[in-house]
């Protein structure tokens, strides 16, 4: 009986059984060499100087941190990530397209802050880089420092207010009511309303359009509109604000569509 070994002990030996192994701790994080972990320092500077007593952040978070807030800024400005390849330097130049170079340079006055007029509008045909030269000034604002710019593709604009009508609090998908959504386009630094046309085929479209144009052409705040509709078509309420010379810079875009010659 003293020989008996237990069943465990034998099947131990027998298949080589052992205790399934603890997960190790993970090792402690090595704390910056620079900041030792606090993130923040004070420059080593004289008492007269403006950065004494000021802390500034360390090097091993400055560029994340700087990544956070371009993200932030992209996202309040509602441009796509698809849309930052749309750039001055990214344009292919069209010699089918009469004026083209002027068109460029006029665009380029307009994000470094150097055009007379307030509202720029772009008009022409499908494929005519019409919303690529209107984005390429948004991003050369991202670009540098600002002001910084509104996006909008008309159409989704008007579905995003209209759908805080049936919302149980009246909020959009950004958790915004409609006069915040309203207000976040109407009174921004710069806005651009992309492929302004059809959407007025409605009374409460016609109107919202006509109301926002109205508010921005009054005040005289920067504004980009692209369309490939007409100035007379787009109605006369509208056709006479975007005549008034001193305020708005049109410009004629005519020329093949670039998708159809296998264009990017």
């Amino acid at each position: 009986m003293g020989n008996l070994q237990s069943l465990g002990d034998v099947l131990r030996r027998r298949f080589s059984i052992v205790p399934a192994p603890t997960d190790p701790e993970p090792p402690e994080p090595i704390p910056c060499a620079i900041c030792g972990g606090i993130e923040w320092l004070r420059r080593d500077v004289p008492l007269d100087d403006p950065a004494f007593g000021k802390a500034f952040p360390c090097s091993c978070v400055a560029a994340a941190w700087e990544e956070q807030r371009q993200a932030a800024i992209r996202a309040w400005c509602a441009l796509p990530a698809t849309m930052a390849r749309c750039t001055f330097e990214s344009l292919e130049r069209r010699q089918d397209i009469p004026g083209w170079d002027a068109a460029v340079q006029a665009c380029l006055r307009y994000a470094r802050g150097e055009s007379e007029q307030p509202i720029l509008i772009l008009m022409g045909g499908n494929g005519t880089a019409k919303s690529h030269l209107g984005l390429s000034i948004l991003n050369w604002r991202l670009a540098h420092g600002g002001p910084y710019g509104r996006y909008a593709n008309t159409a989704d604009w008007l579905d995003e207010l209209r759908a805080t009508f049936n919302k149980p609090e009246g909020y959009d998908i950004l958790g915004m009511t409609f006069d915040q959504l309203w207000e976040s386009y109407v009174k921004a630094d710069l806005v651009m309303l992309d492929d302004l046309g059809m959407q007025q085929s409605t009374p409460w479209a016609r109107e919202k359009l006509e109301q926002f144009l109205d508010h921005r052409y009054r005040e005289a705040l920067p504004t980009i509109l692209t369309t490939n509709l007409t100035r007379e078509q787009l109605g006369p309420r509208l056709e006479s604000r975007l005549r008034h010379e001193r305020l708005v810079k049109a410009i004629l875009l005519d020329g093949p569509d670039y998708r159809l010659k296998g264009g990017a």
